[in-house]
């Protein structure tokens, strides 16, 4: 059953691109004709500028209103390509794409056409934390229960914990949506500095993991790494796609 991907969060900067690509490069392993990338960020085309995705960019959200003709493209593509669809929505497109979505009743259309539709959330550690537990429990509170949620634990600003040392699967959160969650996904800490640096020069070069090995700008050391990190994650992944 093809599966319909949404990346959806309020907050900027915490990662949602990175787990469009992380999602897109896993898809296309299978081949390259296996998935629709699809970028609707208004401000921020990160997504789109990954050359291996070949992104559709289309802007559904403009001056917090949504563009309708523009999601009716998106549904057109989404309800007449038989493929697994990576749709990266900007932070500025949450609520009033959020809204729009369940005015229109597009998740159970999609679904009544033989797609499963997985709305992903990122959850972050640091300064960030409240927000996007809140976003989270906001998106869980709207959307369909027939709708599959997937929760990514980014701990690139720190472990994602509360200030009581609680982890995501021990909090109250956690426990009213536990049986709506498929998977937690977790992206892990960088084990060490050079870590960190070879995922920011990744990141920075809008390369795919699989990609990195052919790159002239990494050395023997960094595509190890770079090797090492992507394991850990499209391993968990195999209970995502």
């Amino acid at each position: 059953m093809p599966k319909v991907n949404f990346i959806l969060n309020g907050k900027g900067g915490i990662g949602k691109s990175h787990v469009a690509t992380l999602l897109a490069e896993r898809y296309m392993r299978e081949g390259p004709d296996k998935v629709v990338c699809v970028d609707t960020d208004p401000v921020n085309q990160t997504f789109a500028s990954y050359g291996a995705f070949k992104a559709r960019r289309l802007e559904v959200v403009e001056k917090n209103e949504v563009k309708e003709k523009n999601f009716d493209q998106l549904m057109e593509w989404i309800l007449t390509e038989d493929k697994h669809f990576v749709i990266d929505n900007g932070s500025s497109s949450f609520l009033p794409l959020s809204r729009y979505i369940a005015l229109t009743g597009a998740l159970e259309m999609i679904a009544g056409a033989g797609r499963k539709v997985v709305m992903h959330s990122v959850i972050v550690g640091g300064q960030a934390l409240i927000d996007t537990l809140h976003e989270f429990d906001q998106l869980a509170s709207t959307i369909p229960e027939s709708v599959e949620l997937v929760v990514w634990l980014n701990e690139f600003f720190g472990p994602v914990v509360t200030p009581d040392k609680k982890s995501f699967d021990q909090m109250k959160l956690y426990e009213k949506f536990k049986n709506r969650i498929s998977c937690l996904v977790r992206l892990a800490e960088p084990p060490s500095e050079m870590f960190r640096e070879d995922l920011r020069a990744l990141t920075a070069r809008r390369l795919a993991f699989g990609e990195a090995n052919a790159h002239p700008d990494f050395r023997i050391m960094s595509k190890q790494r770079l090797t090492q990190s992507g394991r850990a994650i499209f391993e968990q992944l195999e209970r995502v796609v």
